[in-house]
């Protein structure tokens, strides 16, 4: 977790000065803030929540992103535990997919199997039969033909999420939240013009965020642009 000397650092600050704008407690707030506004702008979890259940509403689709597991312990859709697999494994009736990186975390959740045009639901998965997928019953056969049900609040996870502390996959993360906390460390004189002035003159525009933290969100967020079932 970055410091307020680390803040005071990218400021080229040597201490913490006679004024509480580069005190530890005003930086450490800065810091602070930073965390739920780039989970928030990424939609993803970064910050340990280790045995945290969480709940989401699937729309009968076969697959849905999640803001970020590393470890699953439990899965109910639509009020019943579930079998669940991860890479490698195939087996469950519900499968967690990797983020894009392979960095140990699970980015969405795969419901059921996806329908080949003018095939057998039953060549696409090989454990088929195994899970009773044939039956009337499995909770993706539920709204009859190719139309699936959805309840409000229909799936929830209970698990790990996000990084584990010290996780060096945590790097572009603390880089950008460091430069969000000294971005707000410097913004006060800025708030009513948005521009700082130097002793000569020069004015810097401050309005925006850092580069290093557009281009985090940027490289970072995830999401759904479309929703289909």
């Amino acid at each position: 977790m970055p410091t307020a000397d680390m803040v005071r650092e990218i400021l080229l600050l040597n201490s913490p000065g006679s004024t509480s704008r580069y005190s530890d407690d005003t930086i450490n707030g800065n810091i602070r803030a930073g965390i739920p506004l780039l989970e928030s702008m990424t939609s993803r979890v970064w910050i340990d929540q280790p045995g945290v259940t969480k709940t989401f509403t699937t729309q009968g689709r076969a697959q849905m992103y999640i803001p970020g597991v590393r470890t699953v312990t439990a899965v109910l859709w639509q009020g019943a535990p579930i079998a669940f697999g991860v890479p490698p494994s195939n087996a469950g009736a519900c499968w967690f997919l990797p983020d894009g990186r392979q960095s140990g975390i699970y980015t969405a959740i795969q419901l059921r199997v996806f329908q080949a045009h003018g095939g057998s639901n039953w060549l696409s998965n090989p454990l088929w039969f195994d899970q009773g997928a044939d039956s009337p019953y499995a909770p993706w056969n539920r709204g009859g033909g190719d139309s699936f049900n959805s309840l409000p609040n229909d799936l929830v996870i209970t698990g790990d999420w996000g990084y584990a502390d010290g996780d060096p996959e945590l790097g572009p993360f603390y880089l950008a939240l460091k430069f969000y906390a000294a971005f707000l460390t410097l913004r006060p004189p800025s708030i009513l013009a948005e521009v700082i002035m130097s002793p000569s003159g020069q004015l810097t525009k401050v309005a925006d965020l850092p580069p290093e933290v557009e281009r985090f969100v940027s490289e970072f967020r995830i999401g759904e642009q479309a929703v289909g079932i």
